[in-house]
């Protein structure tokens, strides 16, 4: 899908078909116990029918596909400031190993694994996330 996605339109145009189904799909199928119900994916729905919303997310894949695009993000320079990097111990869509090298980009950066998550995180174990974030915010913008 990472692929597909490279092309211009037509990964916009596929998953806005049959009124967003592809929602379902990925909440419902691919991650059987994710606690998304059937709600959360109406309201995913209604955000990404408006015009132009898959765009942004889509291009997030387009951006970060090229070998020689992690090669740059290495070379460049840590922004100086804290950073957060969240992610689901039983994502099945990202590698725990892009918590180390995040790290050998941004040197002020803390990662949290947040047990029993998966890829949708924010939404599968939203008390913990909105701990972890509080905390982090309080220690490094709030205190300061």
């Amino acid at each position: 899908y990472v692929f597909f996605f490279q092309m211009p339109f037509l990964p916009e145009l596929f998953i806005s078909m049959h009124d967003l189904v592809s929602f379902k799909r990925l909440f419902k199928k691919t991650i059987p116990e994710s606690s998304v119900e059937d709600e959360d994916v109406e309201a995913f729905k209604y955000t990404f029918s408006k015009p132009g919303a898959l765009t942004a997310p889509i291009n997030w894949y387009r951006a970060n596909v090229l070998e020689q695009q992690i090669e740059d993000i290495k070379t460049k320079k840590d922004p100086g400031v804290p950073g957060l990097f969240l992610f689901g111990e039983k994502d099945d869509y990202l590698e725990l190993a892009y918590l180390e090298e995040a790290k050998d980009v941004i040197k002020n950066l803390q990662t949290v694994v947040i047990e029993g998550g998966n890829h949708f995180v924010q939404q599968d174990k939203p008390e913990a996330v909105n701990k972890v974030m509080r905390d982090f915010l309080n220690k490094h913008f709030i205190d300061m």
